[in-house]
């Protein structure tokens, strides 16, 4: 058993459940919102990070149609190791962008993926706002 930490509670998770945990974060109160931030997280397969994101584009790619990884890099967040991905596809809607940054984060053994949707291609002022949230993003053990 693990013991789930959020800034509203804490709970003892059994280990039948699986911690698929989202927090999601728009521009607006109600309907679409231009831009979104969402945080998951999903558990460490024994992999490295360029193995573990491989794996997911792997998964991704027959669901999306037209997906294209247009930027991968790696980064530091909060002195844990990341990678950095922007990637576009086709929905029926039309066309979505994403900029995705999946950080190892050793101590709970979780890969945490930060990522920003946008419908349009990322504008300059949602990838400053992207950036100032990795850059004050603080792990907690």
């Amino acid at each position: 058993m693990s013991v789930f930490q959020a800034n509203e509670f804490l709970a003892n998770l059994p280990d039948a459940l699986k911690d698929k945990t989202i927090n999601m974060f728009t521009l607006t109160d109600e309907g679409p919102s231009e831009f979104s931030l969402v945080v998951s997280r999903d558990r460490w397969k024994n992999d490295d990070l360029d193995v573990y994101v491989d794996r997911q584009i792997a998964g991704l790619s027959p669901r999306m149609p037209l997906f294209k990884v247009t930027k991968r890099e790696r980064l530091v967040v909060d002195k844990h190791p990341a990678l950095l991905m922007d990637c576009t596809w086709q929905s029926p809607q039309g066309k979505l962008f994403q900029r995705q940054v999946t950080v190892y984060f050793k101590p709970t053994s979780h890969m945490l993926l930060i990522t920003g949707s946008s419908k349009d291609p990322i504008k300059p002022k949602w990838e400053a706002l992207f950036n100032e949230f990795i850059a004050s993003f603080r792990m907690r053990s």
